[in-house]
């Protein structure tokens, strides 16, 4: 593996999220925003130095002393605009770095394999970024306000973070850069292909890839970074689910960071035994024997239907007391591939497990 640098830009207002506070600084679960990026990407073996181009430098590193190895961390003071804070993060980035990645404090849950497969397609292409495909249609207006032109959705996709480039790429295209790409710009790849013509790799990016930006956005965080901290498996005894049940069930894995049960099969001892939250990919069919056999003290275990009729929802709903009772909730969801509301939903439940006892939900 090359040697990593990483840099933050932090030194935004968070405008978007319309807080008092600018956005790295909001506390979730007790912690500042930017720091769950930082603590892990200090805790990569790989990973040689994190510079944070912060918007106070002191309040920075007043935040950071609480690390217990702050070594790794480099902290300068950012500019007015995100390409300001970056040029100025390379300008202290150690010359041992051959490859920088660039990234958003308000980003903070990305798998490590992500960053390693950026890492390696950056080292390979001179640059790497993750994409997204587009969600809505996008419009362009006229200085009138009225409809020019619409673009075709699937010819485009979103750019997204991290991003990774040789550093010496990197720091070329900065020190070539326009003061109108410096005040205006936002694009890292954009700015390589322009001043350095290095076409960027293009990764696709993982459907939980995700950033804190308006309000709804910290809700979703503070359940989701709450459920790392929990004592969970996610199982799949929907053996006629195939490849549906068992994508569904790597992106919760990956999208949460939680550990997938090798081999599971239905027995007492997998229910009786489990973990304080469990997530179970079961056919309706299982259900009642599921509750018959299963009595939980505390937490929550979450069952995922993939399909079930009119009538057969109904039944579930009967069931709600029993599920209640045994500190169960069930999720309808017949489109598996919506992988983003399933985690998020997840999420929720398994931040406030006590509001969704006996919940039937459907995503």
């Amino acid at each position: 593996m090359s040697r990593v640098g990483v840099v933050l830009p932090a030194a935004g207002s968070g405008e978007r999220l319309g807080s008092a506070v600018p956005k790295q600084y909001i506390q979730i679960l007790g912690k500042p925003l930017f720091m769950y990026a930082v603590e892990q990407l200090i805790s990569f073996s790989w990973v040689k130095t994190v510079v944070l181009a912060a918007d106070d430098v002191a309040t920075m590193r007043h935040f950071l002393s609480s690390l217990d190895d702050p070594s790794k961390v480099v902290v300068t003071l950012g500019g007015t605009s995100r390409h300001e804070s970056i040029s100025r993060a390379l300008k202290v980035l150690p010359d041992e770095c051959e490859i920088a990645i660039v990234h958003d404090a308000a980003r903070p849950i990305v798998s490590e394999q992500v960053w390693k497969g950026l890492v390696l397609e950056a080292a390979e292409h001179g640059a790497a970024g993750l994409t997204r495909p587009l969600v809505s249609t996008v419009v362009q207006p006229d200085l009138n306000g009225f409809l020019h032109a619409t673009l075709v959705r699937k010819n485009f996709l979103n750019s997204e973070t991290p991003q990774a480039f040789s550093a010496a790429i990197l720091k070329a295209a900065y020190s070539k850069m326009s003061d109108e790409e410096r005040i205006n710009g936002t694009e890292c790849l954009d700015l390589v292909h322009r001043h350095c013509n290095v076409r960027a790799k293009l990764v696709p990016g993982p459907s939980d890839l995700w950033k804190v930006t308006i309000p709804r956005d910290l809700h979703v965080c503070e359940g989701t970074l709450s459920a790392l901290d929990c004592d969970l498996e996610i199982v799949n005894l929907d053996c006629e689910g195939g490849e549906e049940v068992s994508q569904a069930a790597k992106a919760l894995s990956a999208g949460l960071f939680w550990k997938t049960k090798s081999e599971p099969t239905f027995r007492e001892d997998l229910i009786n035994t489990c973990s304080s939250r469990q997530i179970i990919f079961l056919p309706l069919e299982m259900l009642n024997s599921a509750l018959k056999s299963y009595q939980r003290q505390s937490g929550i275990t979450v069952f995922i239907l993939r399909q079930a009729s009119r009538g057969e929802i109904a039944t579930i709903f009967n069931t709600s007391d029993a599920l209640k009772e045994n500190k169960c909730a069930v999720i309808f969801a017949p489109n598996l591939g919506q992988t983003v509301c399933l985690t998020q939903l997840v999420a929720s439940i398994i931040k406030y497990p006590n509001a969704f006892y006996g919940q039937v939900l459907k995503c």
